[in-house]
């Protein structure tokens, strides 16, 4: 099966991890046998423009197994909604011209593949009525950050959305949410999990006597809730003696102020190591290494960072989200919430029995990281990812 893949952000180059998750997906897929060609549009706002022109045109080129190619898109009104008028429909001709090279030189794709609506949705939608290929939706984002101002937006968007042969959330509760969302008129919503790569077991230092490792791994925005990050950790360590917490996230501009005031400002600084952005090749050793990942989001539509550490065997503790829900399960961590309208300091509380109970339970051996790490890949590794795709795709040919 020949599919082109529409991110709606992807990596700039080897060692961006922006949309390093689509990449993972699409050289999975080719792995699997898959003909895979990946369309990257970028947008490009008006501050962009004056440090660099914008690209004219699409340049279909081979990075490892991928045909990618790459296309800015000028947002001349930030943060607009109405893309299909705005966005795409500036640059219908270049979208089009640029299919048309990559049918020319590669071969008609069997299926459009876009990840979220914003912008690859709307190109996919495009696409498919210009050259009568099927397409597929994934989404990854709530949307709460991108909510339509107008009915008529509403409707525009809800019809770009039932356009796609087949619709899928990343977890049950986000398919769920996805649904109501967009209502009837957006058709209904199945789920496709994100892939969890498997690039085999990293190794972990068994402790039988010594100090427990908690980690966090995020970009440390505020719905990551960096600051119950710390706040659960030190109230756990007083049960814990000698318990260190290892943050791996951005330290520069905002969210790096943040998480430095928070850890300088907390109990427990002499116990918390920031790590910083860790290159994506190293994060399976950084899970590894732990004996617990602390994970209190507001919200999570699937849950990464959570999924690959039980592919590493790790048990995660986490606030109850559309993800976490999915993800852990039993004899894998523990859920705290859902947190409704408790305070802070109630789900602090939680959080730190439950990171207590997780490290000094009978749960850490070998056998158990290894059970862990079976069950998290038979669900969302690279065999499960890729059967699941299958059903999806054979499903928008029928």
């Amino acid at each position: 099966m020949h599919v082109l893949m529409i991110p709606s952000w992807y990596p700039a180059g080897p060692g961006d991890i922006a949309g390093s998750f689509f990449r993972e997906q699409a050289e999975t897929l080719a792995a699997a046998g898959y003909r895979v060609g990946v369309l990257a549009p970028r947008l490009v706002s008006l501050t962009d423009l004056g440090r660099a022109r914008p690209r004219s045109g699409v340049a279909w080129t081979r990075e490892a197994d991928l045909v990618v190619g790459r296309l800015d898109l000028v947002q001349w009104v930030p943060r607009a909604r109405t893309l299909e008028a705005g966005l795409v429909g500036g640059r219908l001709g270049s979208v089009n011209r640029a299919l048309a090279a990559y049918v020319e030189r590669f071969g008609r794709p069997d299926v459009l593949h876009a990840q979220s609506l914003y912008p690859g949705g709307y190109l996919a939608g495009v696409l498919s009525r210009r050259w009568g290929i099927a397409w597929v939706l994934t989404e990854h984002r709530s949307l709460d950050h991108l909510r339509v101002l107008t009915h008529a937006g509403a409707r525009r968007e809800a019809a770009v959305v039932s356009g796609a042969a087949v619709r899928c959330g990343v977890s049950r509760g986000h398919a769920d949410h996805l649904a109501r969302r967009f209502g009837p008129a957006g058709g209904p919503w199945e789920v496709l999990h994100d892939l969890v790569p498997d690039p085999g077991r990293a190794s972990h230092a068994p402790r039988p006597d010594g100090p427990p490792v908690v980690g966090h791994l995020s970009n440390l925005a505020p719905v990551k809730r960096p600051d119950l990050v710390v706040d659960a950790f030190v109230r756990a360590r007083r049960d814990l003696p000698g318990a260190r917490l290892a943050i791996a996230g951005p330290l520069e501009g905002e969210a790096g102020r943040r998480i430095r005031d928070l850890v300088g400002a907390s109990g427990g600084r002499d116990s918390i190591d920031l790590l910083g952005v860790l290159p994506r090749a190293d994060v399976p050793s950084f899970l590894a290494r732990l004996d617990a990942l602390l994970m209190p989001s507001d919200s999570e539509t699937f849950g990464v960072a959570a999924a690959e550490a039980l592919a590493q065997g790790t048990p995660v503790v986490a606030t109850r989200t559309w993800g976490s829900a999915d993800v852990v399960g039993p004899g894998d961590g523990i859920l705290i919430g859902p947190r409704g309208d408790r305070g802070d300091g109630v789900v602090s509380a939680g959080l730190a029995s439950a990171l207590v109970d997780v490290l000094t339970s009978h749960e850490g051996g070998v056998a158990d990281r290894e059970a862990r790490r079976d069950r998290a890949l038979h669900r969302f590794g690279p065999e499960a990812f890729v059967a699941r795709s299958d059903e999806v795709y054979r499903e928008a040919l029928r």
